[in-house]
C-alpha cells in the first residue's frame, strides 16, 4: 500500500474522476458477468452527470482514496434502502477502484473508513449487495467480516439485469 494514499470527503467537484474510476472499473470487473454491449456503452460524461445529481441531493456519503492526489476509488454509503433492514443500518451503494490499483489495500481503507463512521454515528449494521458471480467482491467483502443472509435482489441498470446477493456485517 502506497504511503502516500489518503482518504478524504469526497465533493462535487470530484465527479468526474469518480466517474472515471465508476466506468473502469464496471468494465474490469464485470466482463463475463454483464453483457460486453453493456459494458462498453458506459458513458464517463453520463455518469459524472449522475455523480453530481448524487452530490445536489447530499443523501449519500462519499469517500474518495487518492494516491499521490489522483482519485484511484471511492465509496458511497447511506441509509438502507432495504425494506426488512434492521434500524440503524447503513448500505454500501459503491465501492470501486482503478483496476490498476486493486489489491493494493485501498478498498479495505475505504471500508474501513465506512465502518468507523457509522460507528461514531452510531449505527449498527452495514449491507452492501454484490453481483452473484463476482467472486473477487464476494471475497473482499468475506475478508472484511461480512456475512451473506441469503436475500437476493433483480436490479434494473443501464439496460440490464443484475442479479445481487446482500452481505452484513454488524459494527
Amino acid at each position: 500500500m502506497d504511503m502516500h494514499a489518503h482518504i478524504t470527503p469526497a465533493t462535487a467537484d470530484d465527479s468526474a474522476a469518480i466517474a472515471l474510476v465508476h466506468t473502469a472499473s464496471w468494465r474490469e470487473a464485470y466482463r463475463g458477468l454483464i453483457d460486453a454491449d453493456v459494458l462498453a456503452s458506459l458513458n464517463v460524461d453520463a455518469r459524472t452527470a449522475q455523480w453530481q445529481r448524487t452530490f445536489e441531493h447530499g443523501r449519500t456519503t462519499v469517500l474518495v482514496v487518492k494516491e499521490a492526489d489522483v482519485i484511484v476509488g471511492f465509496v458511497s454509503f447511506g441509509p438502507s434502502r432495504d425494506a426488512d433492514a434492521q434500524p440503524g443500518t447503513c448500505e454500501v451503494y459503491a465501492l470501486y477502484l482503478l483496476p490498476s490499483v486493486w489489491s493494493r489495500g485501498y478498498g479495505a481503507m475505504l471500508w474501513d473508513a465506512v465502518v468507523r463512521h457509522e460507528r461514531e454515528s452510531g449505527r449498527t449494521h452495514l449491507s452492501v449487495w454484490v453481483l452473484i458471480g463476482n467472486e473477487r467482491a464476494t471475497a473482499f467483502y468475506e475478508r472484511m467480516g461480512c456475512r451473506t443472509d441469503g436475500a437476493t435482489k433483480e436490479e434494473s441498470a443501464f439496460g440490464t439485469i443484475l442479479h445481487e446477493k446482500r452481505y452484513l456485517l454488524s459494527v
